[in-house]
């Protein structure tokens, strides 16, 4: 009876065992697999990232080049006209007449005007790009948070299912061993019993 008695309890020790065993690998793959999807989406977000700030750069270099050739257009314009109101004032002898001079000074101005135009629809353009350079520089922070938060959340929830199979092992083999502690002191009062009827 002993032997059954000790082999009971060596059975729940083991399968308590066996379970704790069990819950720990379990919550281990847990763990690995939120660590692997973490690392993927903070390598998703740097290459979304880089791309998208490279996509812009781009666009920015080629904004800025476009405005120089507008404006280099319009200065060859603008030197076109003068050539020509020279030109005109010229045949007709009014090269230094005031006429002559605000008609100089107006098609400067306009040129001028026209420049700053293009400079600012440039800024304006260059500005708008890096504003979104940065939203999506934001975006993938909060992809790489969201990616370090549930990492975190899953450990700590795996570290506590560890705790609780850990605790419930426990209690299982202390339940088996009272139990066992139990019915083997009935039987040794059994015992004791029957051998004092019998004298």
């Amino acid at each position: 009876m002993e032997a059954l008695m000790v082999a009971s309890f060596a059975l729940k020790a083991v399968g308590a065992i066996s379970q704790n065993r069990h819950a720990q690998s379990a919550q281990n793959a847990r763990l690995n697999l939120a660590n692997q999807e973490r690392e993927g989406a903070l390598s998703s977000a740097k290459q979304t990232r880089e791309s998208a700030e490279d996509v812009i750069l781009d666009s920015q270099k080629k904004t800025i080049v476009q405005g120089e050739q507008v404006k280099s257009d319009a200065a060859r314009l603008a030197d076109v006209e003068r050539a020509s109101l020279v030109a005109i004032a010229g045949e007709r002898g009014q090269l230094a007449t005031t006429t002559f001079m605000r008609q100089q000074q107006a098609l400067n101005y306009f040129h001028n005007i026209d420049q700053s135009r293009v400079n600012q629809s440039v800024n304006d353009s260059v500005l708008s790009l890096q504003k979104d350079k940065e939203q999506v520089v934001a975006d993938q922070a909060n992809v790489i948070n969201n990616a370090s938060l549930n990492y975190y959340s899953t450990s700590v929830d795996a570290k506590l299912a560890k705790a609780r199979a850990k605790q419930q092992a426990f209690m299982q083999i202390a339940s088996a061993a009272v139990s066992g502690g139990q019915k083997y002191i009935s039987y040794k009062s059994g015992q004791s019993i029957a051998s004092n009827k019998v004298e």
